[in-house]
């Protein structure tokens, strides 16, 4: 489970690249700020155990997250380098479009029942 939720991004970005996915992905990294030294403490223990499964993350002190966003309201931050962001529907449809090209199948109404 941990290495699912570790390598995801990078999963979504692969697949945006292969098929060509046009929904303005930029793989920049995802930031986390935190507003007091309390909840520092969090993203503190956060890194570590992201680090611990191997996940590209990095502490931020107050300088560097200020740098980084523009603001010095926060305590610091903690940055998975592998994240980003895209159009949600854009990706879907692209997914969407691939799957069909390749002469798969899509199912609607269909729960998934488990995670293997």
């Amino acid at each position: 489970m941990v290495s699912m939720i570790r390598d995801a991004t990078n999963d979504v970005f692969q697949l945006i690249r292969k098929y060509e996915i046009d929904c303005d992905a930029e793989q920049s990294g995802w930031l986390q700020p935190a507003h007091s030294n309390k909840q520092m403490e969090i993203v503190e223990n956060r890194v570590a155990q992201w680090r611990e499964h191997g996940a590209e993350v990095q502490l931020l002190s107050r300088r560097e997250t200020t740098e980084r966003i523009g603001s010095d309201f926060y305590t610091g931050s903690w940055c998975a380098i592998t994240g980003g962001h895209i159009q949600p529907l854009s990706y879907a449809r692209g997914l969407a479009a691939a799957v069909i090209k390749n002469r798969g199948q899509i199912h609607t109404q269909s729960p998934a029942l488990e995670i293997t």
